[in-house]
């Protein structure tokens, strides 16, 4: 709804939030540069013709432009040559390590499979395996599905099931939680929930504290996949409760496996609190982005883990300080 307003001037419906964007956001402060362009990745299964200049590279994300909204980049869009994807959220699959072998894939709430796509991308390069993407919503699922068909993904096997439900896992190594969180990294969510632009990071309440117990219960299924070697862990929400939390929390059992990997060291805005120059945040404004949180979690060399394997069962007993590091 903001976004329309910011790129047309114009609302369509919306009730008292039309009226305090209305209110709030005068036309005179709206910067049309800015908010004429979208960010598009060209798509490596079904790629736009070569006639097509894309201009401005990013310099962080492979294959991602900031162009133009025009009628052209539109009409690719819809034929699947181009994804239309924020620049914060193709951070987490840009995070991965791929290399070469056999391997599997997972993205656990997949739908609508901006990030399954990215996967599929990566992963055909350097492996046979799939990606196996996750959606428990039948109608997200089908969206999921029609896309990866439009995106001409044939190594991405979609499920229409809830990731709790999933019992076996065939060599998965990498996986990708992008779990519901809040949106409050959205701007359109943040005056939906608090009439106003709201960035505490430290705010929570229970809708929170009960989507952190949902979040830390889904990476720490992941994280407990014997074969997982690499898992990325992201949100669209500003919120401590939901990122830096999340990750502590969880950490806090499997810091003996997993450590945390410090990712994108160029990108300037880094998470909050102790570790927090190991993760990477990204604010709501204008200009193209959304608040978003990445963070990446790595198995431990197996050396430590011989060497905890040798040891006595006291000492599995013993309280010790956690290291995430």
């Amino acid at each position: 709804m903001l976004h329309d307003y910011w790129t047309t001037g114009k609302i369509s419906g919306g009730g008292s939030l039309k009226k305090f964007i209305i209110e709030n956001f005068p036309k005179k402060t709206l910067q049309p540069q800015a908010n004429s362009q979208i960010w598009v990745r060209t798509n490596t299964f079904n790629p736009p013709p070569s006639s097509l200049e894309l201009l401005n590279p990013d310099k962080l994300i492979e294959n991602l432009y900031l162009v133009p909204r025009t009628p052209q980049i539109t009409q690719f869009i819809n034929k699947g040559k181009l994804i239309a994807q924020s620049k914060p959220s193709c951070m987490p699959v840009e995070c991965l390590n791929f290399y070469k072998g056999n391997y599997n894939v997972i993205d656990t709430c997949a739908a609508p499979g901006n990030k399954t796509l990215q996967l599929a991308e990566k992963i055909a390069k350097f492996s046979t395996g799939k990606v196996f993407a996750y959606e428990k919503d039948s109608k997200r699922y089908d969206l999921l599905r029609n896309r990866m068909k439009l995106f001409k993904a044939e190594n991405v096997v979609a499920r229409n099931i809830d990731f709790f439900d999933v019992e076996k896992f065939d060599n998965v190594q990498i996986g990708v939680v992008d779990p519901s969180c809040s949106g409050s990294g959205i701007i359109e969510h943040q005056l939906a929930d608090h009439g106003k632009l709201h960035n505490n990071t430290s705010y929570s309440d229970y809708r929170i504290k009960q989507l952190s117990l949902f979040q830390q219960k889904i990476l720490s299924k992941v994280l407990s996949i014997p074969t997982i070697k690499q898992v990325v862990y992201s949100t669209c929400s500003v919120y401590e409760e939901e990122n830096e939390n999340v990750i502590k929390k969880v950490l806090k059992k499997y810091w003996r496996k997993f450590h945390l990997q410090k990712i994108l060291k160029s990108w300037k805005q880094r998470g909050i609190g102790e570790y927090g120059d190991y993760m990477v945040r990204s604010v709501t404004s204008n200009q193209n982005t959304q608040g978003f949180f990445v963070a990446k979690l790595q198995r431990r060399a197996l050396r430590l883990k011989h060497k905890l394997h040798k040891r006595t069962f006291l000492y599995w007993k013993t309280k010790r300080t956690a290291t995430f590091i």
